[in-house]
């Protein structure tokens, strides 16, 4: 059995639940497969998610391996701080420019139809 939950075209599969007698068949492998062929074939799922990090036994049932997330672990010292101030004011100024970049172009699309239509 594989215990999971669905949100809107998005299947979260949490966890695959077999006895433990079973275990030297491989029957996770098999309702697995079963699982993403039923889920795919009544159309009710686009996208089923496996969640983060690397499973006990490796499997090959996904197409994509998206990063999710990227963790820096630090020593809470004055020049860790330091390091995390610097770092967190350089993205926020890149995610600055990259708004006013986004917004000189949404300018850009409106006014060149315009310089067109006035010559």
């Amino acid at each position: 059995m594989i215990k999971g939950l669905q949100h809107q075209t998005t299947y979260f599969a949490l966890q695959t639940l077999c006895g433990r007698k079973y275990a030297a068949f491989s029957p996770g492998a098999s309702i697995l497969h079963m699982a993403i062929e039923d889920l795919l074939t009544e159309n009710l799922v686009r996208r089923i998610e496996f969640g983060f990090g690397a499973p006990k036994q490796r499997h090959h049932a996904g197409s994509a391996a998206l990063e999710v997330a990227t963790v820096l672990l630090m020593r809470k010292t004055i020049a860790n701080r330091i390091r995390a101030g610097i770092h967190t004011t350089f993205f926020s100024a890149v995610r600055l420019a990259k708004m006013i970049r986004d917004q000189r172009n949404q300018t850009l699309q409106i006014a060149l139809p315009l310089m067109v239509l006035m010559n």
